[in-house]
């Protein structure tokens, strides 16, 4: 990256979740040239991630607690992806494929997803994964020998597992993306003279 060596064919990609910490000779152009913002998942993605890590996982809804959730969410038509969360890859065009159901008509364990995936926001992969695993401890915590997670380990779970990104990190993460675009195209604008 320095450019004393001529390097062909090569790609450097960085990643990080404090882009804010960044020294900032490292954003210049020329260095790395594309910054890219991966937002945290939307809720019709956090519900698709909460499918994948409780694949395996024996989940119980109690007939209380269903009635409870319809009465806050009965009204709600919920998108759906006609492929869902799987062995196989899920292709963009799968992705485009959603399909809408009244919130009434999911089967129970669909309805706990949804209603986990509306109080996660902010939540990424991680912490979702970390939240179905924190409602499975707390399960066996309880009972040893349980043989289910109930939606109220799910609840306390959540109380546990804090979101990874708040709103004032992504606006700060937003600025930098921001800040180096508004650097890169000032450099385009200039030309490099070598000569003084």
């Amino acid at each position: 990256m320095d450019g004393i060596e001529d390097l062909a064919n090569v790609i450097v990609i960085g990643a990080t979740n404090r882009p804010d910490m960044l020294d900032p000779a490292l954003l210049r152009p020329g260095r790395f040239d594309r910054i890219l913002l991966v937002n945290s998942p939307d809720k019709a993605g956090r519900l698709e991630i909460l499918k994948i890590h409780t694949k395996k996982m024996p989940i119980m809804v109690s007939k209380e607690e269903i009635k409870e959730l319809e009465k806050d969410f009965g009204k709600e038509k919920v998108g759906i992806l006609s492929k869902m969360a799987g062995d196989q890859a899920v292709k963009p065009s799968d992705l485009k494929k959603e399909k809408q159901v009244d919130f009434k008509n999911l089967p129970d364990k669909e309805k706990l997803f949804y209603y986990l995936a509306e109080r996660t926001e902010g939540y990424v992969g991680a912490d979702m994964e970390n939240l179905v695993r924190e409602a499975a401890m707390l399960s066996l915590r309880e009972n040893i020998n349980a043989q289910e997670v109930k939606k109220k380990h799910f609840d306390a779970a959540l109380n546990k597992v804090r979101a990874s990104v708040g709103k004032g990190d992504i606006e700060r993460y937003k600025k930098v993306e921001e800040n180096y675009l508004r650097s890169a195209k000032a450099a385009i604008g200039e030309s490099v003279n070598y000569l003084g």
